[in-house]
């Protein structure tokens, strides 16, 4: 028995040129993404194929592969990112990647504008409580700064410690 591994098929040789996925394809080629890890060219691949796999609209059977480079805006990279709304930190690596691909692809001359590049992230956590003051309710902070949430501050914590250390020194 045969234990040699399966063959890869064969990548889509019908890529029409100044798609979407020709420009993906040609930043895969490219120097700079050769440059990246292998672990980061892998990961940054899997995201821009999924965005090539996503179709354009619900009404519209066009995939985002299909989509001419010229017609790419920034209206259809936020439904992009508003597709991974559920997950935001997902939602903000598919802009990063878009972003570097396609400032890539303003260097190298393949479009005339980053369209990315103005499509801000969806936020992880609500920074402010509405009335532009920072919040101290603990389920809109980052676990790391909870500790210090209720009356606590980084200086009273720090003093209180000191004051421990040296009472246990001199109690001896």
């Amino acid at each position: 028995m045969d234990a040699s591994p399966a063959p890869k098929a064969a990548p889509n040789k019908h890529v029409k040129e100044n798609s979407l996925e020709w420009l993906v394809r040609q930043y895969e080629k490219s120097y700079d993404f050769g440059q990246l890890d292998p672990r980061s060219q892998r990961v940054r691949s899997q995201i821009l194929q999924s965005c090539l796999d996503e179709p354009v609209s619900e009404t519209n059977p066009l995939r985002f592969a299909e989509c001419p480079v010229d017609r790419l805006d920034a209206k259809l990279v936020r439904v992009l990112r508003d597709r991974k709304k559920a997950t935001p930190g997902a939602a903000g690596t598919r802009i990063k990647s878009l972003r570097v691909m396609l400032s890539w692809a303003v260097e190298n001359g393949h479009v005339t504008v980053n369209v990315a590049r103005d499509v801000k992230p969806l936020a992880a956590h609500m920074r402010n409580s509405g009335n532009r003051k920072h919040t101290t309710n603990p389920d809109h902070m980052p676990s790391s700064h909870r500790r210090y949430a209720v009356g606590r501050s980084t200086v009273s914590v720090r003093i209180r410690a000191r004051s421990d250390r040296r009472r246990r020194r001199y109690a001896s």
